[in-house]
């Protein structure tokens, strides 16, 4: 009897070591694919905030080209209103000048 409680004491510890085993694996498994997983979403959220970075870049873009050329717009009216307005007074004084001379 001491010879098969050996053995048997023996082939229960060689069972638990492939069990222990087959766990290690299977944990590193898990975690390769927990890790392979994590990675993904880190990308796939970089990928996501770069996309919505890009957009907002873009908009901003496409907001100060409008404001650029609303600007643009009322600065050539801004100079056509002095030009007028210069005008106006150079005849005003060519007037005065013509009623000065003729004395009308």
């Amino acid at each position: 009897m001491g010879k098969d409680t050996i053995d048997a004491i023996r082939k229960a510890e060689l069972e638990a070591d492939d069990v222990i085993k087959m766990a290690r694996q299977q944990a590193e498994a898990n975690l390769d694919d927990a890790m392979k997983k994590a990675t993904e979403e880190a990308n796939d959220m970089i990928k996501k905030a770069t996309d919505a970075a890009k957009k907002m870049a873009g908009e901003a873009e496409s907001v100060s080209d409008k404001l650029k050329k609303e600007a643009e717009a009322s600065a050539i009216l801004e100079s056509e209103r002095l030009k007028e307005h210069i005008s106006s007074k150079k005849t005003a004084a060519v007037d005065m000048i013509i009623e000065s001379i003729t004395g009308a």
